[in-house]
């Protein structure tokens, strides 16, 4: 007698972990017993660099940090999902930030981060930015702020979706001294920015942070204006 399955039945039958999948549904279940997912921006700092160029009159300096498109739901392995007339499946290789690139309807989105978190814990993003006060006019007339972008099914189309939020004062510091007691440094020299996904724990599926840096004022003929010697890296977990 012949049985036809209802769905794909892999080599090695298993009801337990990712190969849990009862009569081929689709979406599969949540992933079980899979290693603690995270993402490293990479494995060293890298150097933020700022641009004079074509920019408003009140504004003399400006430079911008992207995180990856994160795709905080990659259980919903059964779902293409949210393709607009016109649109590819695959964001930029490249940046994943850019515009799509063209791509067949049966490719499967790759551009974006997955991070395979259980379902219901969000994480964190963690941003530290090195090399604050690094120059003496690095503060200067500075001003950072940071916008969150997302979209619920597709990748290709990210509107901003959190007002833009001054977080200046994380790296403007106190006029104090430079040096402290007994001639230590009292002043930081690096900060740490924490943004948790919209979603309350359980968190939407496609999501961006980025930050953007202005000088509002010219400091021109300083030592290595207009770049402070700012670097960045991060971590989602």
């Amino acid at each position: 007698m012949m049985i036809k399955a209802p769905g794909y039945l892999p080599p090695s039958v298993s009801n337990s972990g990712y190969l849990n999948n009862p009569m081929g549904s689709q979406p599969f279940p949540a992933p079980t017993g899979m290693p603690v997912g995270c993402w490293w921006g990479s494995t060293g700092a890298q150097p933020l660099i700022f641009s004079t160029n074509g920019l408003p009159a009140d504004i003399y300096a400006r430079a911008e940090w992207r995180s990856p498109i994160f795709d905080l739901r990659p259980d919903f392995r059964g779902s293409m999902g949210g393709r607009s007339a016109g649109q590819a499946y695959l964001p930029n290789r490249t940046d994943p930030s850019g515009p799509p690139t063209a791509a067949g309807a049966t490719v499967r989105r790759s551009g974006t981060a997955p991070v395979w978190i259980n379902r219901g814990a969000a994480g964190k993003l963690w941003i530290q930015v090195f090399g604050i006060g690094s120059q003496s006019w690095s503060e200067r007339g500075l001003r950072v702020v940071a916008q969150e972008y997302a979209n619920i099914i597709d990748p290709n189309n990210m509107p901003q979706v959190t007002d833009n939020t001054n977080i200046t004062t994380e790296f403007v510091g106190s006029e104090i001294a430079a040096t402290g007691t007994n001639g230590l440094n009292s002043r930081k020299t690096s900060s740490i920015l924490t943004f948790l996904p919209t979603g309350e724990g359980y968190p939407i599926r496609f999501w961006q942070v980025r930050l953007t840096f202005l000088y509002t004022f010219n400091s021109a003929g300083q030592p290595n204006w207009p770049n402070p010697g700012y670097s960045v890296v991060a971590a989602y977990y």
